[in-house]
């Protein structure tokens, strides 16, 4: 599938897909939920700083990730 996302200018992070729902951080200072069956995006978290790492979907559905500057961040999906 090709699918392409205008978020905001910024190196975006390796892609996590859970249930058809790909996420993704960016410099930008942005987290991302794409929902990949409608090609469109569902929801965007701003958080103030860039986000340079993938983030990590726990067992209980938590979506963590970790902002440039330390921010710790846990949403629930």
């Amino acid at each position: 599938m090709v699918f392409r996302h205008k978020g905001e200018v910024g190196v975006g992070t390796k892609p996590v897909i859970k249930d058809h729902i790909l996420y993704y951080g960016n410099s930008s200072n942005f987290l991302y939920a794409i929902d990949l069956k409608k090609r469109r995006e569902v929801w965007r978290f701003s958080t103030g700083s860039g986000i340079f790492a993938p983030p990590i979907i726990d067992e209980k559905n938590n979506i963590l990730f970790i902002t440039n500057v330390g921010n710790v961040y846990s949403i629930k999906r």
